[in-house]
């Protein structure tokens, strides 16, 4: 485990040192400079210092004077391996950057807990590739929160009393590292509390969020088999219904992670419910019940006392029947026992168990929908609801 730690430190350390060397863009713009200027010029730690003399043409390529000779003069084209600064900028650069070395080994101490409200703080931060951190710890996780905290009172202490001034780097590659961006962890540390709050928000929705994606899925995977599972059909039938019932379950779910369910968190899923009623009004017009041949009281007994799911519960089972009219015997099982150089050897266990399907059909709990449920019993030494399908294919009610 101290390997590990040590190792990722040091990754970090690299990463630290890799991009405060390439972290060097144009950041003031080049029209703002005249001639006259005491400029800086240069890349990553190679400066000199000098005084404009003269634009090209088309401003593209600057004159610098860097000495009293005659000749002490040289031509320099803006670009990605040539950048120039005010006085005031190149300053506060360095300044920057001196405390900046001072700061890193204090604020790697509590980079796992920094990482954690970043997010909140500016979406486009992140942190090394190649390292995990686990989120911020929701309000129930006590001991782990509280560790978070602390880090970052430490950490606002360390910034207000020892680099009051701190700033990020005078410019940045396309990613906002932050490891090395001290400003934003001081920023952060400052600003915990609030942005406590608004994480638990952002990885809430983000969270709960994934849970409504597996509806799409659901949706394409019940209308390809022609079987739509029970909540997917009261947000079909009655979406308004439905949401007010998930709006009570996801709220608390929302508190629990120390956030606010969005007022519009379930709109996304009306234009999945709107296909999926399509789809059951089309099933509806074009099946028809067609009744089971055969009758076993003792088993279609059993399968309407366990019809109680969402839709089952609320709904009035109008014929009940059998596919089967006799037990069939479940599928033996095989073991292997050993194998030698020709043959491998099982031994051979017959099922205990038989089996009958069955089928019902159920009217509601919407008004002119009805729908046929399949059931498999199983007999041991008794008989046993082995399923009762949760998922149903639609028809057309008895007139």
């Amino acid at each position: 485990m101290k390997i590990k730690r040590i190792l990722t430190l040091l990754f970090i350390f690299g990463l630290f040192l890799t991009v405060g060397v390439n972290a060097q863009t144009q950041d003031e713009p080049l029209d703002s400079f005249k001639v006259g200027d005491l400029i800086y010029y240069g890349y990553m730690i190679n400066w000199r210092s000098g005084t404009i003399e003269e634009f090209s043409k088309n401003r593209s390529q600057i004159k610098i004077r860097y000495g009293q000779g005659r000749y002490d003069t040289t031509w320099i084209t803006p670009g990605p391996k040539v950048i120039i600064q005010s006085e005031k900028l190149h300053l506060e650069m360095t300044a920057s950057q001196k405390m900046g070395l001072e700061m890193r080994p204090e604020s790697l101490k509590y980079m796992s807990s920094i990482v954690k409200l970043m997010q909140a703080y500016d979406p486009e931060l992140t942190y090394a590739e190649g390292t995990s951190e686990q989120g911020l710890p929701t309000p129930d996780k006590t001991e782990e929160l509280n560790k978070v905290r602390q880090d970052l009172a430490q950490l606002d202490e360390i910034c207000k009393t020892r680099f009051p001034n701190i700033r990020n780097p005078p410019s940045a590659l396309s990613k906002k590292w932050i490891v090395e961006r001290y400003g934003d962890q001081c920023a952060i540390a400052a600003d915990r509390v609030a942005l406590e709050k608004k994480q638990w928000q952002l990885n809430a929705e983000r969270n709960r969020s994934a849970i409504l994606d597996g509806y799409r899925n659901q949706a394409d995977n019940n209308i390809g088999n022609g079987l739509i599972y029970y909540d997917l059909q009261l947000m079909a039938l009655d979406f308004d219904g439905w949401k007010a019932a998930a709006e009570v379950k996801e709220k608390a779910e929302f508190v629990k992670a120390g956030a606010v369910m969005p007022p519009n968190f379930f709109d996304r899923l009306r234009p999945i419910s709107v296909e999926v009623k399509a789809f059951i009004d089309k099933q509806s017009s074009t099946n028809r019940w067609v009744a089971p041949k055969f009758q076993d009281a003792a088993a279609q007994a059993l399968a309407k006392r366990n019809a109680t799911d969402e839709v089952l519960k609320r709904s009035t089972i109008l014929a009940i029947g059998m596919d089967d009219a006799a037990w069939v015997r479940g599928s033996d099982s095989k073991n292997e026992v050993g194998r030698d150089s020709k043959y491998i050897y099982y031994k051979i266990e017959k099922s205990k168990n038989s089996y009958k399907i069955g089928r019902m059909l159920v009217k509601g709990p919407v008004a002119g929908y009805c729908q046929e449920r399949e059931f498999v019993v199983r007999r041991t030494t008794k008989v046993e609801l082995e399923i009762l399908d949760g998922s149903g294919k639609f028809v057309a009610c008895p007139k």
